[in-house]
């Protein structure tokens, strides 16, 4: 079977997210093509070198603001261009598809990325936008702008129980989508849990869009002071790599996928921004952690005060960021366990 699998390229969690499903179809004998761009598609040649095709295709712009009160200024300027890049990508799509006959097609949070004659599958967490303030009329928006796609998409994949153990209301408690679109396949990770020694105090994730990727870097350096003494970083530049040391830690520029697996595996804390990749990874892990969401950016936001309030994870704003008492307050949150094992498979079952 030939397979079109196109991805959003906002921070790297959506390529670290799809390599499961992409590395399980390759071992089943399937003919991968990929859709991406920046980054995230370097990451992607790092990880699967010539094992698939590869097309660069730039992603919508990502409608971050620096603030709350700037966010809907931004976003609603941003909307046009959004519904522009759907258009363009889908026409995209319709060529690549004119010249390459493909059987399955899967779009990880890529709205354009369909066919009228090819079963094609939305692998998205966020069946509800979170608006600043939880707005309701803006969500409802939101809802309904995922549920105009019902008709184009054969089903939405959503990576979680359906209990909504890790997305909350982003997945969950919906008014205009169809439950019987919706396909709970449970957390998507690259990673998986190993019996090893717990010999890193503190294991710290620098991810995510600029500018706040760079300001949460210089946060994270300025508390150097601070670090336990078995301390990692990496700063989640795919494009470099490089290793230094800062106070107690050691920084490294990029890690690959073994690599990082094996160190977060061994840490006994991990502090990164709450993306819903990185909460995937941790659930399959079983890691406590501490969560500094990324300003403005309402899905982390959310994410992050949802599991405050459940115990699971413990965060603090980027602003009132104290490393200190991050570590202390930390020990009280119990983190969260869930099986990833099957996840992929389901999806594969679903695919047909």
């Amino acid at each position: 079977m030939r397979i079109l699998y196109a991805l959003c390229t906002w921070g790297l969690g959506h390529a670290s997210r799809s390599l499961p499903v992409i590395r399980a179809f390759l071992r089943k004998g399937h003919e991968v093509s990929v859709i991406s761009s920046g980054r995230s598609l370097k990451m992607l040649k790092n990880e699967l070198g010539n094992d698939v095709k590869y097309y660069e295709m730039p992603d919508y712009p990502a409608p971050y603001s620096s603030g709350k009160f700037t966010f809907y200024l931004k976003f609603g300027a941003a909307v046009p261009a959004i519904m522009k890049g759907i258009k363009r990508e889908h026409r995209e799509l319709e060529r690549i598809v004119s010249s390459e006959k493909y059987h399955r097609i899967v779009s990880d949070n890529r709205y354009g990325i369909y066919h009228r004659d090819i079963p094609s599958y939305l692998i998205t967490h966020q069946l509800r936008f979170m608006a600043p303030h939880r707005i309701s009329f803006i969500e409802k928006k939101g809802e309904r702008f995922v549920a105009s796609f019902q008709d184009k998409f054969t089903s939405f994949i959503v990576p979680d129980d359906e209990n909504g153990s890790l997305s909350g209301e982003l997945s969950h408690r919906l008014d205009y989508i169809d439950t019987k679109k919706v396909f709970y396949s449970g957390p998507l990770s690259d990673f998986s849990k190993k019996d090893t020694k717990h010999d890193i105090d503190l294991f710290i994730s620098i991810s995510g869009p600029e500018p706040q990727r760079s300001i949460f870097e210089r946060n994270i350096m300025e508390s150097a002071p601070y670090f336990p003494p078995r301390t990692v970083i990496t700063l989640g530049k795919s494009e470099e790599y490089g290793k230094k040391r800062r106070g107690n830690a050691v920084v490294y520029t990029y890690l690959t996928k073994e690599r990082r697996e094996d160190l977060m595996n061994r840490s006994k804390l991990i502090l990164s921004r709450s993306g819903y990749s990185t909460l995937m990874d941790l659930a399959v892990l079983g890691k406590k952690a501490v969560f500094i969401p990324t300003p403005a950016q309402t899905e982390q936001e959310y994410l992050s005060k949802y599991h405050m309030e459940k115990g699971t994870y413990f965060s603090m704003n980027q602003k009132e960021f104290c490393m200190k008492e991050a570590l202390l307050r930390s020990q009280k949150y119990k983190g969260i366990s869930m099986d990833g094992l099957r996840s992929v498979e389901r999806i594969l079952s679903l695919l047909g």
